[in-house]
Order: structure tokens, then C-alpha cells, then sequence
């Protein structure tokens, strides 16, 4: 197993550790959906992208191209969703911080997480990442 695995394997560890963190120390709130959503995306993002980091050096160790490309795809979709539940989970927080937790707000969020998405994937296009 060469370097370009290994880097794999540690990108997935830390992530792994990080989504146990999280469901340890990141409260649900405020209760519903509000608070259940960006929580569920940021998660879900840092568990995909451990399950990409570790399918990675499958392919890349065993020569099988198809397996290592799943594993950069899911990669991929990973980094665009924690990105868009971060953004997400932190408007929610700004908003009930500030006692503007309503749908205006939240439609706001959803708006600037889109927006902030969508320039990563537009930029990775771009810039050829």
C-alpha cells in the first residue's frame, strides 16, 4: 500500500472520529426540523465522505479503477453535503442566537448553504479539483 492510500485511510480515520465526536458533543437544536436537518447533513457528509476516504484505497492498492473512482465520487458528494449542513447549522445557530429562529430565516439559510455549495462545486469544475 503506497502513499496515496495511506493519505486515504488517515482522511478516513479522522473523519470517523469526527462524526462520533459530533453525535457526542453537537446538541439538537431547536427541536423539528429546524434543528434535526442541518445536524442530519453535516453528519451524514462526514459519514459518506469516511465511507469514500476508506473505499479509496481499496481501488487504489488492488489496481481496481472502478473501486477507487466509487470512492472518489462519494468523496465528492461528501465534501458538497457537509459543506451545504455546516452553512446550514450555522445559520440556525446565528438565527437562535439572535431570536430569529422563524421560516424567513431558515429560507435564508437554505439560500446562502445552496449558494455556498454550489460555488465549491463550480469552483472544484474550475479550478480542476
Amino acid at each position: 500500500m503506497g502513499a496515496h492510500a495511506g493519505f486515504h485511510l488517515a482522511v478516513a480515520t479522522v473523519s470517523s472520529l469526527l462524526v462520533l465526536a459530533s453525535l457526542w458533543v453537537l446538541p439538537l437544536f431547536p427541536p423539528g426540523w429546524i434543528g434535526r436537518a442541518p445536524r442530519a447533513g453535516l453528519l451524514g457528509g462526514l459519514a459518506l465522505l469516511s465511507g469514500g476516504q476508506a473505499v479509496e484505497p481499496l481501488g487504489a492498492a488492488s489496481s481496481l479503477a472502478t473501486v477507487h473512482d466509487v470512492g472518489v465520487w462519494a468523496s465528492a458528494a461528501a465534501t458538497t453535503i457537509t459543506i451545504f449542513g455546516t452553512i446550514m447549522r450555522t445559520v440556525v445557530m446565528v438565527a437562535r442566537h439572535f431570536d430569529r429562529l422563524n421560516p424567513r430565516w431558515v429560507t435564508v439559510g437554505l439560500a446562502v448553504a445552496a449558494i455556498g455549495s454550489v460555488a465549491f462545486v463550480v469552483g472544484g469544475i474550475v479550478l480542476g479539483y
